[in-house]
């Protein structure tokens, strides 16, 4: 197999996309331990909890969101992490459809993922990759994940931003060609 990008990047799209489990973020509530009539405010707790802020509007009764956004952006998420942040994957990617076709290393994954990443960008366009980076990245500020803290943070209605990552996450599932699994 060539080192080329563009040999490789057709392999890419073809790694099987799953659901990953949700990141972290600090967040503070109400102590369920807390059973003290006399106490004016609850004892609060501070802690991490576990957050996906695609997966948590997916699952809200009604939403737009589908399990191919989510598992799209959990490839975009995974991408993302390898590639650019440079995560050690836990084991050697079976590319291709049969054993015949290789395995990617280490560094040949990080290389496929940034490639990959590349693409998707380029299929996003500006707009569309600008809310992805904010919800499914937590660019600029990965405590503030969400789709309302996108529409404070470029003045519109929350209903078109959640329109927007619509929008932007059916793109992705077309590059990605996720399907229903």
């Amino acid at each position: 197999m060539s080192d080329s990008p563009l040999v490789i990047a057709p392999y890419v799209r073809l790694i099987s996309v799953g659901l990953r489990p949700p990141t972290a973020v600090q967040s503070e509530w109400r102590d369920p331990a807390d059973d003290n009539p006399n106490r004016r405010e609850a004892r609060v707790v501070k802690g991490t909890r576990a957050h996906d802020a695609v997966y948590a509007a997916h699952r809200r009764p009604g939403s737009l969101i589908t399990i191919q956004h989510v598992r799209a952006a959990n490839r975009y998420l995974t991408d993302y992490e390898i590639g650019v942040l440079g995560a050690h994957p836990n084991a050697p990617e079976r590319v291709g459809g049969s054993r015949s076709q290789g395995i990617l290393y280490p560094q040949e994954q990080q290389n496929a993922r940034i490639r990959s990443i590349s693409l998707a960008d380029r299929a996003l366009g500006t707009k569309a990759a600008e809310i992805v980076h904010h919800v499914v990245l937590g660019i600029p500020d990965p405590l503030q994940r969400d789709v309302a803290s996108y529409a404070r943070r470029f003045g519109i209605d929350a209903k078109l931003a959640m329109g927007l990552l619509v929008a932007a996450l059916e793109r992705l599932v077309e590059h990605y060609q996720v399907g229903e699994k």
